[in-house]
């Protein structure tokens, strides 16, 4: 009896530490207004790494609730600008932010050094501005094909977007050193490590992707295969390339991936679905 209490406690705490770290993800990376009550530490900071993938679904689905009445009085090209504005707002342009500061610093920095100085400016500089332009517009012209083909591919491809991108951020975590400390940086604290065990969630993640593809959109295994084959090679591709101009990541460059990534996401559901 006592050990059949003690493994029902055992679960129920393990069950309540996901809970805490998946609510710690939300904190961390948007605007939902969720209170902590539990003292974070570090270790608490690493472990949500592992949820960002699903942080993804939670803003998908609010997308997605948002945009269907919306959808029912408004043409489909005002929709898609709303719901970009209401994921700004979730966010806080929080990825958007990365982005800047990241094409800041690789394009106005000559050594590493530099272009770290340039990341940690709050002032967005020409670089920056221009890159948020070039993605928003993308970001945009890609969803309204998107949204033409239909209101489920619409929304599939904000799940699969908004959850792929932020766990090919998350694993460079796990890939390159962490090249900027905390106490120097204008943004929240990150994670610097992935924990034993944040793989197999952030796999978790990812296999609920290729099955909302495979059998809501019934798209062709060959494709999706397809699709994970170029994501991993332009991910490799993305990390030596960070690597070589900053020795490592930072939280800027984790953003930057993650609106990267979003956007290929983008582009490989609309080769297959509307080329």
């Amino acid at each position: 009896m006592n050990s059949t209490s003690n493994s029902q406690m055992s679960k129920r705490q393990n069950l309540q530490q996901h809970w805490f770290y998946f609510r710690l993800a939300l904190v961390f990376l948007t605007r939902i207004p969720i209170v902590i009550k539990e003292q974070v530490n570090d270790s608490d900071i690493n472990h949500t790494s592992a949820y960002f993938g699903f942080v993804g679904f939670v803003l998908a689905a609010i997308l997605a609730i948002v945009s269907w009445p919306l959808l029912l009085i408004l043409p489909p090209e005002i929709v898609v600008a709303l719901s970009m504005a209401v994921s700004l707002m979730l966010t806080g342009a929080f990825h958007e932010d990365g982005l800047a500061d990241t094409a800041d610093g690789l394009g106005g920095g000559w050594t590493q050094e530099q272009k770290l100085n340039i990341m940690k400016d709050s002032r967005i500089g020409t670089y920056g501005s221009s890159a948020l332009i070039i993605v928003l517009l993308i970001k945009y012209q890609l969803l309204v094909s998107l949204i033409n083909v239909g209101f489920i591919e619409f929304v599939v491809a904000l799940f699969t977007s908004h959850s792929v991108s932020r766990v090919i951020a998350v694993s460079l975590i796990g890939a390159l050193p962490y090249v900027q400390l905390d106490q120097q940086s204008k943004t929240k604290p990150i994670a610097q490590e992935l924990p034993s065990g944040a793989w197999r969630l952030l796999m978790c993640s990812l296999a609920i992707v290729g099955l909302i593809l495979l059998f809501v959109l019934e798209v062709a295994i060959t494709h999706v295969l397809l699709s994970i084959g170029v994501i991993l090679a332009l991910r490799l591709a993305f990390k030596k390339y960070m690597k070589s101009q900053l020795g490592g990541y930072t939280g800027d460059i984790l953003g930057a991936t993650q609106q990267v990534f979003e956007i290929l996401v983008y582009v490989l559901l609309v080769v297959w679905l509307v080329g």
